[in-house]
């Protein structure tokens, strides 16, 4: 059976246990009063007797003297029931002969059968009716006391039932960040905020392992100064993360480690963050005095809660070791290429220097000689030329110096130059706010091998640079009218491979649309958190 029903089950269990207990609480109907009821039979006697003194009086056989017992039978049936009518009429029956006896008077028998059904009615009628109107107030009474036990009961579920919706929006609320969040800090400081409204606890906290300690991770998701770190062994949040089970304590319990994870803490669960049998860290639950006190139903919610902190956590994990190795693995790319282009153009170019100096030198002529030196001067000219490009490409200096527009402005007029090719320049940046290092970096990279394939590759007339911001976004775009390429058939190369990698560790991700015979578009799209714009330096 499912924990949703079970939990019905035991909803409904519950339900019929509070519908019995009310019942055995239930106060049973009100006895009349003995006094009273002494009085309804004395007047009822009396009644009686009247009727039969008048009766003696009046010697008439005709006379209708003795219906005036109905009176007394109805007065005992309403009282008392259906029983005490029947033991009225027989009475009043008895007193009929009784009053032909004393005034020796015959009564036939029609008279007797008349009389008798006449008080054998009454008492039964009026009998019944009452012994039903009591049944028909008890039973309207249960139904009151029924009725406002259900609506005990749907006022509850209903407290259950939107409770039960502010707890599922709070998990959409988490599985959106899980699933549409990579900042670990952001994703877990939600997790929190939602994870406090389910379980409805005073404080929540996420314990992260570093080293022999874990490190607290406070409702910004930071870790917190004010919670120190706590030891591994030693601590209950330790004990979870080794055993990787849930443990609950209350306030009988060890009061120094519930200090650890709060100075006021009376109440506190802590439960493991697993992600695919791995323990990854602690999430605590904790309450204070006079707060509410935790229970099963709120172990198994804050479970949920932690799969879904240790999914994050798993998830930026894996994330920052992929982007690791796409780093590692650019940087060692990029040192070949720098390499290749060390040993191939400037070494090579070096070797020619040399080359021209020796000639000169071996004619024993001034003339040749001073010819040589300034051919060499040239070529010596053109290689610096080429390593101060080559050194740019490790740190631009006008990123820094310009920052990113003009940076990028400067380079685009440089590749044109050199590619001999017209250029329009579109960029659009907040001029007041820097992008950080490393967002203004993957955007100059990316331009740069765009417009250096545009160079080496395109041959083309005529190429387009755009770059915006966005609110949230920077967008780029290199556009040529050159030969293009098939970019599937491209294998080798830093180019392609390198910007699609600094766009990935941006955050982002980057297009080539191309096909043979051109035009060729590099579209890049790198995501621009708040956080990530810092002031002018």
């Amino acid at each position: 059976m499912t924990t949703a029903a079970t939990r019905a089950k035991q909803i409904e269990l519950e339900a019929a246990q509070r519908r019995v207990i009310e019942r055995l609480k239930a106060t049973p109907p009100q006895r009349r009063s003995p006094a009273r009821r002494a009085a309804i039979v004395a007047i009822a006697g009396l009644l009686f007797a009247v009727a039969f003194a008048a009766r003696l009086a009046v010697n008439d056989p005709d006379a209708l003297l003795a219906n005036f017992y109905i009176v007394p039978i109805a007065v005992l049936a309403i009282e008392f029931g259906t029983r005490a009518g029947l033991v009225a009429a027989a009475v009043a029956f008895a007193l009929v002969p009784a009053w032909s006896v004393i005034n020796s008077v015959h009564v036939d028998a029609l008279g007797y059968v008349s009389r008798g059904a006449a008080f054998l009615l009454t008492g039964v009628i009026v009998g019944g009716f009452s012994d039903r109107l009591r049944k028909d107030i008890a039973e309207r009474q249960d139904a009151q006391r029924d009725l406002a036990l259900y609506a005990d009961q749907l006022e509850g579920s209903n407290r259950g039932l939107a409770r039960s919706v502010e707890r599922l929006e709070a998990f959409a609320e988490i599985a959106r960040a899980v699933g549409g969040e990579t900042d670990l800090e952001r994703i877990l400081s939600l997790i929190i905020a939602h994870g406090r409204e389910i379980v409805a606890a005073r404080t929540l906290v996420i314990y992260l392992p570093y080293g022999a300690e874990l490190a607290a991770v406070s409702g910004t998701a930071r870790r917190s100064e004010s919670q120190p770190r706590l030891p591994v062994d030693g601590s209950l949040a330790g004990q979870v993360l080794l055993t990787g089970e849930p443990w609950r304590v209350g306030a009988d319990g060890d009061r120094s480690q519930l200090q650890q994870l709060s100075p006021d803490a009376t109440e506190a669960i802590l439960v493991p963050l697993v992600f695919r049998g791995e323990t990854l860290g602690v999430l605590a639950a904790i309450n204070g005095a006079g707060e509410r006190r935790f229970d099963d139903e709120d172990e198994q919610l804050l479970m949920s809660v932690a799969a879904s902190a240790a999914t994050a956590v798993a998830t930026a994990r894996s994330v920052a070791a992929a982007r690791l190795r796409l780093s590692v693995e650019a940087a060692d790319q990029a040192r070949a290429r720098w390499a290749r282009e060390l040993h191939d153009e400037t070494l090579q170019g070096l070797t020619g220097v040399r080359m021209v100096l020796s000639a000169g030198l071996a004619r024993d002529d001034a003339g040749a000689l001073r010819r040589a030196a300034d051919t060499a001067d040239e070529h010596l000219g053109e290689e610096m030329r080429k390593l101060r490009d080559l050194i740019a490409e490790l740190r631009p200096a006008a990123l820094d110096d310009l920052g990113l527009g003009p940076a990028i402005d400067s380079l685009a007029k440089r590749q044109a130059a050199i590619g001999g090719f017209a250029v329009d320049v579109a960029i659009d940046l907040e001029s007041e706010r820097r992008l950080a290092p490393d967002t203004e970096t993957a955007i100059y990279r990316i331009v740069q091998e765009a417009l250096s394939n545009a160079v080496k590759h395109a041959a083309a007339e005529h190429v387009g640079l755009r770059v915006s911001q966005l609110s949230d976004r920077v967008q780029l775009a290199v556009d040529d009218d050159g030969r293009g390429f098939e970019p599937g058939g491209v294998r080798n190369g830093f180019g392609l491979t390198g910007m699609r990698e600094r766009a990935l560790l941006a955050g982002g991700r980057l297009w080539v649309n191309s096909a043979d015979g051109g035009p060729t578009s590099v579209t890049a799209v790198l995501p621009l958190p708040d956080r990530q714009v810092r002031g002018p330096e």
